[in-house]
């Protein structure tokens, strides 16, 4: 998480190319454990970065993925997180 907790930080201070290199980082990192929530909040914060940068398609293929993968976990309750 540290690595996500990093890109959130760059985030919330506009700095989105630091952002979007701890949030790909962290995204090689969770496919590789199997904690599906974790994912799910990466793709997510992928998404929200996306969108500030105006990147439609990124934006939605992120967030299709977060949805599949909470679908299949059945972890929907962390996409409240969009709210």
């Amino acid at each position: 998480m540290a690595l996500e907790s990093i890109g959130e930080n760059y985030f919330d201070q506009g700095n989105y190319d630091s952002a979007a290199q701890y949030f790909l980082q962290s995204l090689k990192h969770k496919t590789k454990e199997n904690k599906p929530r974790n994912l799910i909040l990466t793709y997510l914060n992928l998404a929200r970065l996306y969108d500030k940068l105006g990147q439609r398609d990124e934006v939605s293929s992120y967030f299709d993925l977060a949805l599949s993968k909470s679908e299949e976990t059945e972890a929907k309750d962390i996409l409240s997180k969009l709210y």
